[in-house]
C-alpha cells in the first residue's frame, strides 16, 4: 500500500518574485502620474472653493458652488487654467506614490516571510496595520512640500495679473524651509490614513481570496 502523498497547500496570489522593489515603484510612480492627471481639474476647484474670499466690494463669494467655480476658470484663465501647478503636482507625486505603494508592499512581504507560509494575503490585522505607517511615512519628504507649492500656485489664477506669480518666484518666496511647513500635521495625517487605508485593504482583500 502506497504512502497518501499529502496535498499541496494553496497559497492565496502569492506576488511573483519578480515584481522587486525598483519595479513596484516605478508601476506606482506611473500610476500616480495618470491617476494625478486625470483628477486634477477637480483639486484645482476643491482648492479655489477652500480657500476663496469675499469679492471686494461685495457680500458674495468669487464661486458658487463646483460648476460654478469650473466656469469661471475655464472662462477667464482658460482651459489650461484647470492644470495650473500640475508639474510641481507630478515632481511630487511620482515619487510620493511610487515610494508608498512600494514600501508598502516591501513590508507586507516581509511579514509574510516571517510568518512562514508564503500567503501575502494572510498577514494579521495588526500587520497589515504596520506595514502601512511605514508606508504612510516614507513618503511625507516628498508630500509636504509638493502640496504646499502646488496650492500656491493653483492660487495665482485669483490674484491680479501683475501679482500673479510663476513656480520659480513661488519657490523663492517660499524657500527652502519653508517647504517643510505643516510636516507635523501631514504627517499625523497621512500614518492615520495608510493605517487605515492598508490594513482595511489588505485584510479584506485576504479574507475575499480563498
Amino acid at each position: 500500500m502506497t504512502q497518501q502523498e499529502k496535498p499541496v497547500p494553496h497559497i492565496r496570489n502569492a506576488p511573483p518574485q519578480r515584481v522587486n522593489f525598483a519595479l513596484s515603484w516605478l508601476l506606482g510612480g506611473i500610476s500616480g502620474v495618470v491617476g494625478a492627471s486625470c483628477v486634477y481639474p477637480l483639486d484645482m476647484i476643491k482648492t479655489r472653493l477652500q480657500n476663496q474670499k469675499t469679492v471686494i466690494g461685495t457680500n458674495t463669494r468669487m464661486y458658487n458652488g463646483i460648476i460654478d467655480c469650473f466656469s469661471k476658470i475655464v472662462k477667464n484663465e482658460g482651459v489650461i487654467g484647470l492644470y495650473r501647478g500640475l508639474p510641481a503636482q507630478w515632481i511630487g507625486i511620482i515619487p510620493e506614490k511610487a515610494t508608498k505603494l512600494a514600501m508598502n508592499a516591501y513590508m507586507r512581504k516581509q511579514f509574510m516571510y516571517y510568518n512562514g507560509d508564503g500567503d501575502y494575503y494572510g498577514l494579521s490585522i495588526v500587520q497589515e496595520g504596520m506595514a502601512g505607517p511605514v508606508a504612510g511615512l516614507s513618503h511625507l519628504i516628498f508630500t509636504s512640500p509638493y502640496e504646499l507649492v502646488k496650492i500656491n500656485l493653483q492660487l495665482q489664477g485669483t490674484r491680479e495679473a501683475h501679482l500673479k506669480k510663476n513656480f520659480r518666484q513661488v519657490l523663492s518666496d517660499i524657500g527652502f524651509k519653508g517647504l517643510f511647513r505643516g510636516m507635523d500635521a501631514c504627517a499625523c495625517r497621512d500614518v492615520l490614513f495608510s493605517i487605515l487605508y492598508f490594513g482595511m485593504y489588505g485584510t479584506l482583500k485576504g479574507r475575499i481570496y480563498f
